[in-house]
């Protein structure tokens, strides 16, 4: 009943306009983002407002500035379903929402408050029993790290705890964690360009051994991860250079070989 809900707000605010539904979706907003709001209260109001996002977003864009630091506070919220809401929002955020009026993306505009919140969530000790939570700041971080919206500039500042955090997701999260990581530090890479260099040495010991592990895989449960392997590994090596990636570039053509003929 909640999940046709919540689909039902994203359809409702799209026909009815941004004005309007935000009008009355501001007191349930702001009532679960106050002091008190029990957890499915703060849960239903990030919901709320991550499925009304693309039919709000006019009228978002002028209410941010008050909401953002309201719902980055969540992160460190002591229900995981709270937790796992609010990335959910900021990646609904990062897609939905148009440029600033003043022109500037989402990424450019908030991107100071949003990585460092996307960060914590990453690395919080309380997140590694819920991995859904980590799976969901992954997949921020690639909605985030979109080309046309987000800058070198808006990550370099937050560039290497946000890769550590990612490296330390491939190489010890769950399977699906592992998935939604790879494709993160692929969109980072992306973005990143000349920047990702000092993290490369880092990152090829690690795609090595997932498509190692890939190759050998008996059931065809790392097929996914191994195809996101190879698309990082592709990414990452138009991103950095041909010479940087000249002396692992025979590596990734056997693991392409290996990796096709396997799958």
């Amino acid at each position: 009943m909640a999940e046709a809900a919540l689909f039902a707000l994203d359809r409702l605010s799209q026909a009815v306009g941004a004005k309007a539904m935000y009008k009355r979706c501001e007191p349930l907003l702001l009532g679960g983002f106050q002091d008190g709001a029990d957890w499915a209260r703060r849960r239903g109001a990030l919901l709320t407002l991550s499925m009304t996002a693309k039919g709000c977003d006019t009228a978002l864009q002028f209410h941010l500035p008050e909401l953002l630091p309201l719902l980055i506070s969540f992160v460190r919220d002591p229900h995981p379903r709270v937790r796992y809401a609010c990335q959910v929002c900021l990646t609904r955020l990062c897609d939905d929402l148009p440029n600033e009026p003043d022109g500037r993306p989402f990424q450019k505009q908030y991107g100071g408050i949003v990585l460092p919140a996307v960060i914590i969530s990453l690395t919080d000790p309380g997140n590694q029993a819920y991995p859904r939570i980590l799976a969901s700041a992954a997949l921020a971080v690639s909605s985030f790290a979109v080309p046309n919206k987000c800058t070198p500039k808006v990550l370099k500042p937050h560039l290497e705890p946000l890769l550590r955090s990612l490296f330390h997701l491939l190489d010890t999260a769950a399977l699906f964690v592992k998935e939604e990581s790879m494709t993160a530090v692929a969109m980072v890479a992306a973005v990143a360009e000349e920047a990702f260099r000092p993290f490369f040495a880092t990152f090829v010991p690690i795609v090595k051994m997932l498509l190692s592990e890939a190759t050998r895989d008996s059931d065809g449960t790392m097929c996914l991860l191994g195809m996101k392997a190879l698309e990082a590994f592709a990414m990452i090596g138009d991103a950095v250079g041909r010479e940087a990636f000249r002396k692992t570039r025979m590596t990734f053509c056997n693991s392409f070989q290996a990796v096709t003929r396997r799958y």
